[in-house]
């Protein structure tokens, strides 16, 4: 550890990690509801129409549908469905009046088209649940008002299918902030929102605060703004003060690269505290995409025990100096990125203490296996971007075309707090220097430019392969080899094999073995390797998993 007394110093991805979706959501199953009425006593349905409702009928059938939207909202109970016409139903403020129950939810579904909420003015709420559990909303779009969708006070148990908020904002973006939301979960756990677009809602996309066990599935979140400030989103897929809460599936893009500082898929919680909640925890991100963002991927002011898997982020695209595809600060530990891909630009992993919270905080035990790492020599891309780290982990990770492995930045007391940063089982390829010493701005230094500077004596390195790049670090195992890639062109990193090599779709063998195959540390798991394995795992990314290449014993 050293101390300054001077102030001033993916492409095509991956079969095994990544099987995005595609960008087009595919609408909830349409039921087209008969028209016959329902005999008094026994109604389950009522109908909606834009064009031929009037509030005054009795809404049992198309014929006498209801006019709007936040009428039917104060009639339907439980078991009821509520089928809405597509067409524009204008600056209504849907209220939900009744709770549904486990066995018979109120279900408020569109048909015929998608029923439009246009709020106008960029005021008040489109639809407000607020302590009615099992309530589902289905094929409806909400647009341009401060909340698209809000669900709140023990709502538990709601359900959104093929629901659509954009351009909900504040339109004083200067003296406010950027504020407004798409679709807002709080306070209600258990709920699932699925298939389900949000764009251009200047806050946030989508938020769940104060929410446990939910599910965001198959999702689309974007920002097509360049120029005009008041649609432009902060905050894409953001989790506060919320745990146990799967993300699934779901696309995040700020589409031309902008030059904000904006967030992809974040868990955060206060600044320095949690707001007297507990902090976020048990949160997985489970293949998702992101990119051109700041920040794609992170975990922030102590969120701890979260997890990144088979998710892929791009940032080649993004227009800042300052941006990464995966980060833990302000406080964020013991969390896992697993089985992913990050393409940077630059720089690609982040672990740092920044200038939100109690100064200084310490980012100890996040882990990062089976992971491929991908930069690139024109941005001068940076690997792994350290500020009072402790035991950071990489584990049969791969470092692809990256001109600096690290930067190591000073603590807020003009200390380096960076210690016990591993490598393991890992293989660089293309990666030219240790650490970067350039002078750079803030935010790469704490609120002060700054020089990179040598700190390798706090990073440890075994049965790793450099190749291509720098000379290998001292340690047990390491090697200067050529990893014999299957297409590193193409970005196909599985090791060439005489005894059988995964290619996406079949085993198949070449002419050659490579020497990282059964050189990984002899104490660690292989038994997820085909075999024969040779009873020890391969380095790279994809040492121990069933596609590791064989080996001849």
């Amino acid at each position: 550890m050293k101390f300054f007394t001077y102030p001033f110093i993916v492409l095509f991805f991956s079969i095994v990690f990544i099987h995005c979706n595609t960008d087009k959501i595919t609408p909830p199953d349409e039921i087209i509801p008969p028209n016959e009425e329902v005999p008094p006593g026994t109604i389950t349905r009522y109908y909606v129409s834009s064009t031929k409702g009037n509030d005054a009928n009795s809404g049992t059938s198309k014929d006498k549908a209801w006019r709007t939207i936040t009428y039917a909202a104060t009639k339907a109970v439980a078991g009821d469905t509520v089928c809405i016409e597509g067409g524009n139903y204008g600056n209504e403020n849907v209220v939900v009046a009744n709770a549904g129950s486990s066995n018979s939810p109120i279900v408020f579904m569109g048909y015929n088209g998608t029923p439009i909420l246009d709020g106008e003015n960029y005021t008040k709420k489109g639809i407000y649940i607020y302590g009615k559990p099992y309530v589902t909303l289905k094929n409806i779009r909400v647009k341009k008002y401060l909340y698209g969708i809000w669900v709140d006070n023990n709502s538990h148990h709601t359900v959104l299918d093929g629901c659509i908020a954009d351009s909900c904002c504040n339109t004083d973006y200067q003296a406010k902030g950027y504020d407004g939301y798409g679709i807002l979960i709080q306070k209600s756990d258990y709920s699932v929102v699925k298939n389900c677009s949000a764009t251009d809602n200047g806050g946030n996309n989508f938020f769940l605060s104060k929410t446990n066990y939910c599910t965001l599935q198959n999702c689309k979140s974007y920002s097509k703004q360049t120029v005009s400030n008041q649609f432009i989103t902060d905050y894409f897929i953001v989790l506060a003060w919320s745990s146990n809460n799967t993300i699934r599936d779901c696309y995040a893009e700020d589409i031309n690269g902008s030059y904000k500082g904006n967030h992809g898929f974040i868990v955060k919680d206060n600044p320095g505290d949690s707001g007297g909640e507990s902090h976020s925890t048990e949160n997985v991100f489970v293949n998702c995409t992101a990119k051109k963002f700041e920040e794609c991927f992170v975990f922030a002011h102590g969120a701890y025990n979260n997890k990144v898997d088979s998710c892929y982020a791009d940032n080649t695209g993004k227009n800042s100096t300052f941006n990464f595809c995966i980060q833990n600060r302000d406080g964020a530990h013991n969390n896992t990125i697993v089985n992913s891909r990050f393409k940077g630009k630059t720089g690609i992993v982040s672990i740092y203490d920044g200038t939100e919270g109690v100064n200084p905080q310490t980012q100890r035990d996040n882990i990062f296996s089976n992971c491929i790492l991908e930069g690139n020599s024109q941005n001068n891309t940076i690997g792994v971007f350290l500020r009072n780290s402790a035991g950071a982990t990489f584990k049969n990770c791969n470092f692809i075309d990256i001109p600096f492995l690290f930067r190591f930045s000073l603590s807020s007391s003009y200390s380096d707090a960076n210690s016990g940063t591993i490598l393991r089982n890992c293989i660089l390829s293309g990666v030219y220097s240790q650490f970067d010493t350039r002078s750079l701005s803030v935010p790469w230094g704490f609120n002060s430019s700054e020089t990179g500077y040598n700190d390798m004596s706090d990073v440890s390195a075994s049965y790793t392969n450099f190749w291509n790049g720098f000379s290998p670090l001292a340690g047990s195992g390491n090697i200067a080899v050529d990893p014999l890639f299957a297409d590193e062109t193409n970005s196909d990193y599985h090791l060439k094999s005489k005894y059988g090599r995964w290619n996406g779709t079949a085993w198949v063998t070449d002419n050659v073995t490579s020497p990282c195959i059964n050189s990984g540390n002899p104490n660690d798991e292989y038994s997820n390797e085909p075999l024969p394995n040779g009873n020890r795992i391969n380095m790279g990314a994809y040492g121990n998993t069933t596609e590791a290449s064989k080996s001849g014993s």
